[in-house]
């Protein structure tokens, strides 16, 4: 007997760290949406015109709308043809975007942007048409050398914080520099452990890990630099700065909601965190340290402000009723590399409602995925390889249907049903049904329904109860079934992948069951198998282990990835 296929798994999964977050943007600031705007969002001017010629190779290319936008759309939604690379960032305000180049284009050539009507302001108006801008390239090759136009910091700048990000501003946009170890085109001394470049239209970002304290930093643009038409600087630019003297621990100043709080609305959009001082963004969170809960709920990466003192937790996937969510600051730090005060920060707050280990709603959905699968299904996939969800429930007769799917092709086709009823303190299991590529193959309703789990399960800890049925298969075949169910006497904590974090006290849920088939009552075989589910509170299933005890081989190992309510 095959126990169901899971089901579902994330392709953007936050799954590195809770507060991985070094490419946030430290320009980013935030605007408020007008509940009350219902007005579409135009373009109001571009670089260049529709019709114009002679348009420079090497842009900056620019597109200004009417008012503020939501970036991602207009990222999403702003085309070349013939396509080539380019990078795409808005101006503080969002109401502006400039388009760069990776490489300048063909000369004397037709090119064409398309604004699509899919572009957003902030309240969700969408522009609603399709916006075309046809031009052609001028024929004259750009033999200008880029040169260096302001840095920031100045030379012989001070008490510069020693992880702020540093601009350099070029006369035109340059090429990327490459990668942090295997370029030569920024020299840095003392070179930071780690960093990255960024471009946005004539400038360089440099994200770096901090410089030491009270130190001397130069920084040399090389003559291996160039514009993005290939023209070299033409001599090597210096400046250096010196970092500030900083020994001042910081700590969480406060958020929202508070540290502590209870009662807390399932439906809050967001946590913020507030520090003391900036913040190294680049969080190193142990995956103990951080509430896997928090992880799956965000909507969204997490985003600073533009000091870094402030990040943003967006959560429009929505909290647990009666759940504590939590998280452990540790290792750390400011900008100069002082840890939080005190080491660790411990952050709580706990939703209302009342919580479950195994929660029961029409249209309630847990997302998964066969983490040995990771790699192969990320692809493509929304939330993971398969999804089990709650249908057909009763509250008067305590009846429902847990129906197990898995995606295929781009759709979900349903693997298995299982029959369940809400006696009282008890799970009854009534049978299951087993389909073949979504067709109904085979019927099992047991002539004696068994206790499948006892409620609350964090109320019968340490309990064990055997279970024993029979059911006719059909055409001669039956089959008993025989084993027991034993709720663990501790909790485990259950580490999830993709989300580098865990879910904390999880109970421990063991089915253990041997079957034997009848041909017209002679034995014509039969299988052993065990699944331990990890309950988590508010949750429900978190983890699956499933095991063939007959023919063994690797545990079948899959994770929540998510969950929702329909």
């Amino acid at each position: 007997m095959k126990a169901a296929r899971y089901l579902l798994f994330l392709t953007v999964v936050v799954a590195m760290t809770l507060f991985a977050l070094y490419g946030c943007s430290s320009e980013d600031t935030v605007t408020e949406p007008d509940p009350g705007d219902t007005t579409p969002p135009i373009l109001v001017g571009s670089y260049p015109l529709d019709g114009a010629t002679g348009v420079s190779r090497s842009g900056l290319y620019w597109f200004a709308f009417s008012e503020a936008m939501d970036e991602e759309s207009v990222e999403d939604n702003i085309t070349a043809s013939p396509a080539f690379g380019h990078d795409i960032h808005a101006n503080a305000s969002t109401d502006t975007f400039w388009l760069t180049p990776h490489d300048a284009l063909n000369g004397n050539a037709a090119y064409e942007f398309n604004i699509g009507p899919e572009c957003e302001d902030l309240a969700g108006n969408q522009m609603g048409t399709l916006v075309s801008i046809d031009f052609t390239t001028t024929a004259a090759q750009d033999m200008d050398p880029p040169t260096v136009v302001s840095t920031d910091p100045a030379d012989d700048a001070t008490d510069i914080s020693p992880g702020g990000v540093i601009r350099i501003t070029f006369s035109e946009p340059v090429s990327y520099p490459g990668d942090w170890g295997y370029q030569t085109a920024i020299e840095i001394d003392p070179y930071p452990d780690d960093g990255y470049f960024e471009r946005e239209g004539n400038d360089l970002l440099i994200w770096h890990y901090p410089f030491p304290i009270d130190s001397l930093i130069e920084i040399t643009v090389t003559t291996d630099l160039t514009d993005i038409a290939g023209n070299n600087l033409e001599a090597p630019y210096t400046f250096t700065f010196r970092t500030l003297n900083d020994t001042t621990r910081p700590y969480l100043a406060s958020a929202t909601p508070a540290n502590g709080a209870t009662g807390v609305s399932t439906g809050t959009s967001s946590i913020v965190l507030t520090f003391s001082e900036p913040m190294f963004p680049d969080f190193e969170m142990s995956p103990e340290d951080v509430d896997a809960r928090i992880i799956l709920a965000l909507s969204e990466e997490p985003g600073w402000n533009t000091d870094f003192s402030e990040v943003t937790l967006p959560l429009e996937r929505g909290l647990l009723p009666g759940c504590t969510y939590w998280v452990y600051f540790d290792d750390v730090t400011d900008m100069a590399g002082n840890f939080i005060d005190p080491k660790p920060t411990y952050y709580w707050f706990r939703t209302s409602g009342t919580s479950t280990y195994y929660p029961i709603a029409e249209g309630y959905l847990w997302y998964y995925y066969d983490y040995e699968m990771f790699v192969a299904k990320l692809p493509g996939m929304d939330f993971g390889s398969d999804r089990r969800v709650i249908e057909n429930y009763n509250s008067s007769t305590g009846e429902f249907e847990e129906v197990w799917y898995s995606w295929e092709g781009d759709v979900w086709v349903i693997q298995e049903k299982i029959f369940l009823r809400k006696d009282g303190n008890l799970l009854i299991h009534l049978g299951r049904e087993e389909y073949q590529d979504g067709v109904l193959d085979q019927t099992m309703m047991w002539d004696s329904p068994m206790t499948y789990l006892k409620l609350p399960p964090q109320n019968n800890l340490g309990d064990s109860w055997n279970i024993e049925t029979t059911a006719d298969l059909g055409e001669g075949f039956s089959m008993t079934l025989n084993g027991t169910v034993t709720i663990s006497g501790g909790t485990v904590d259950v580490f999830v992948p993709t989300a580098d974090a865990i879910f904390r006290d999880c109970l421990e849920w063991i089915l253990y069951a041997e079957i034997s088939i009848f041909d017209n009552g002679t034995p014509a075989g039969g299988d052993e198998f065990r699944q331990t589910y990890f309950l988590s509170e508010g949750v429900g299933p978190v983890m699956l282990i499933e095991e063939d005890l007959a023919t063994p081989s690797e545990p079948d190992t899959i994770f929540v990835t998510g969950w929702d309510i329909d």
